[in-house]
């Protein structure tokens, strides 16, 4: 049940981060520094803010579990390459995600369309973990991705275009 809390709070705070996206950007914020400010300066500070806590409070939630015993030890890369690969790829394909996503509000007159469309991301995760990851689907799940595609139609069918 842990994970539905976390999921439900990552959801309300990405909210929360693409409203003050679209504020910004609507009050004269370029894509370009917005990213740079809210993604770049603030998530280094904020990861600077994160190590030293997890360093000098143990705190070990955010790292499975395992107690580090040096700064280094809770950066260094892991040992296996393919780990390290798919992690950097991570990075890469969220910054390109990112940089998609601010321009799709830059150009829509209402998020809230853009944000439910982003949201299908869980659609093509479903279908990738069960590609790739082995994971299985269960018939609700089914039921949910039809809804969800059937979301999309109509969500698709709005006019949300600042150039209308």
């Amino acid at each position: 049940m842990n994970y539905i809390f976390f999921s439900l709070l990552g959801a309300l705070l990405l909210s929360i981060s693409d409203l003050c996206s679209k504020y910004a950007l609507n009050n004269g914020v370029s894509n370009i520094n917005y990213i740079f400010w809210s993604h770049g300066i603030t998530y280094f500070v904020c990861l600077i803010i994160l190590l030293l806590l997890t360093y000098f409070l143990s705190i070990t939630f955010l790292t499975n579990n395992s107690r580090m015993k040096s700064l280094y030890d809770i950066v260094k890369l892991n040992k296996n390459r393919k780990v390290n690969m798919a992690t950097l790829c991570s990075g890469i394909f969220g910054f390109l995600a990112l940089v998609s996503i601010i321009y799709s509000f830059t150009i829509s007159d209402n998020i809230g369309y853009n944000s439910a469309i982003i949201s299908s991301a869980c659609l093509f995760t479903l279908i990738f973990s069960t590609l790739f990851l082995n994971a299985s689907i269960e018939l609700k799940g089914i039921i949910g991705v039809i809804f969800i595609i059937v979301g999309l139609i109509l969500i698709s069918r709005c006019s949300n275009s600042l150039h209308k």
